[in-house]
């Protein structure tokens, strides 16, 4: 299955004013920086828990399951938009979309397409998804994960500190994601 993005999150699940507030910045000469580490961030817990962050659209290749049920590899996926086989749209009476629980605990994990008796023969599917929290939505054990470490980022530009000689054990703020991670990946 192929998997890509088509439409980014227009906005970031934390904004700027609340990563100021919490790295307790005045002024305005580091936001650039603050931008890219969010963006950084977010992206680095993405990939961790084989999640999508925040709303965005994403398109979806595969062979056409010939009445199988499919397991969508994005995560929360909130929306079927279209689906086409060979080119050509289906009509949503020939299948059904079971979307991704947004809860860290709830099922179904993963969202599936139930294509009926009579879905359309074909070689191929594409099918474009939402997938991603909505903003006002979005788990606050993950904000807080990430904004922890974009202050840590901040605070400390380099890779390497001088007396530090391993890698801090994986610690509390680590753990806000564990009830989040999807095994297997996107």
């Amino acid at each position: 299955m192929e998997v890509r993005l088509v439409t980014p999150a227009a906005v970031e699940p934390v904004s700027l004013a609340e990563v100021k507030a919490h790295c307790r910045i005045d002024g305005d000469a580091d936001d650039a920086l603050l931008q890219s580490l969010m963006i950084a961030v977010r992206r680095h817990g993405e990939a961790l828990t084989n999640r999508v962050f925040v709303t965005s659209e994403w398109e979806l290749r595969f062979q056409n399951p010939l009445g199988k049920s499919v397991v969508l590899p994005v995560n929360p996926c909130t929306a079927c938009v279209s689906v086409h086989v060979d080119g050509s749209a289906v009509d949503p009476q020939l299948y059904s979309f079971t979307p991704s629980a947004l809860q860290a605990q709830e099922s179904p994990m993963c969202a599936l397409l139930n294509p009926a008796e009579a879905f359309p023969a074909g070689a191929e599917i594409v099918m474009r998804v939402q997938a991603g929290w909505p903003v006002d939505s979005f788990p606050a054990d993950i904000k807080a994960w990430m904004l922890v470490r974009i202050n840590t980022l901040y605070e400390q530009r380099e890779s390497v500190v001088a007396g530090i000689v391993t890698e801090l054990r994986r610690g509390f703020v680590d753990c806000l994601l564990d009830a989040y991670r999807i095994h297997g990946g996107m």
